[in-house]
């Protein structure tokens, strides 16, 4: 299995990107990001979301199996998720637009 590039962030395979969802994309107050593999829990740890330039601006840190937080005090723009699971660490680009 290759590395996918996205947003200056690697992750594993492409088989990470099936054991969790995010939406609403694009976002306009909040975003759920949750566990799709129904056969084995996936537990999320901690979720970051970066600008543009790689700043962070928001990190939640959890141990749950679905996270829904507030977008609303962020403006529009593209953002990089990192949501760091169980299983492995995958990334995604969001968008935010009001």
């Amino acid at each position: 299995m290759y590395p996918a590039f996205c947003g200056g962030f690697f992750t594993a395979n492409l088989a990470e990107d099936e054991l969790l969802r995010s939406f609403p994309n694009p976002s306009t107050s909040e975003l759920t990001v949750e566990s799709t593999n129904e056969i084995e829990e996936i537990e999320i740890y901690n979720i970051k979301l970066y600008d543009n330039f790689g700043t962070l601006v928001k990190s939640i840190g959890t141990s749950d199996k679905s996270v829904n937080f507030s977008t609303s005090d962020l403006p529009d723009g593209i953002y990089v998720l990192k949501v760091v699971h169980s299983k492995g660490i995958l990334t995604r680009r969001v968008i935010i637009k009001k």
